[in-house]
């Protein structure tokens, strides 16, 4: 009997795994490493950030937890020439003080028949693209395609913090602009 029930436990382990199908990582395969973006405001201001990052980890079942972890794709970036944005990390083992670079698009796929969820993380917004309500007519350009305005998460209940009110959004390019609060437009000039 435990001969089969051990047989049965390996067949549900490796069966439930699944992977991202190529359509689940439109948004990731838009940037790649080091592709270096260019934002500039109405006053000729510039914004730089670079991508320095991409994974794709699906590693299903967590034998230690006996968790599942679903498959999550991450881009993450900095921002040039500092790296504001990036997180402070301390590495016990070594005393060492790193930034480590914050994410700008997670994909997340919690089942192989739903849809995944994509977050954008920029500049301390965070915001899910909804392609079925975003669409917006704000930017209009042929060459940017379909635009979405995203919207940062109700973060009413805890500290805002970021100046960001929305992102905009094209399955060509990317991130093709942002709102601030001050109602100030960086938009993307160079990618």
């Amino acid at each position: 009997m435990t001969k089969i029930a051990t047989i049965l436990l390996l067949v549900l382990l490796t069966g439930c795994k699944f992977n991202f199908t190529e359509g689940d990582l439109l948004t990731y395969n838009i940037y790649k490493v080091n592709d270096t973006l260019f934002f500039k405001n109405k006053f000729g201001e510039i914004d730089t950030f670079k991508i320095s990052s991409k994974t794709i980890i699906n590693k299903g079942w967590d034998e230690n937890t006996g968790w599942y972890n679903p498959p999550i794709a991450n881009v993450t970036f900095k921002d040039l020439p500092n790296n504001n944005y990036g997180r402070t990390v301390i590495r016990w083992a070594t005393s060492d003080t790193i930034i480590q670079d914050l994410s700008l698009i997670s994909i997340y796929k919690r089942r192989p028949n739903l849809e995944i969820e994509e977050t954008i993380g920029f500049k301390r917004f965070i915001g899910t693209i909804d392609r079925k309500t975003q669409k917006t007519n704000d930017l209009i350009s042929l060459d940017l395609g379909v635009i979405f305005k995203v919207p940062s998460f109700d973060l009413t209940t805890v500290r805002d913090s970021t100046e960001i009110t929305h992102i905009y959004w094209s399955d060509k390019f990317g991130i093709v602009a942002y709102d601030l609060k001050n109602r100030d437009r960086w938009n993307l000039t160079q990618k």
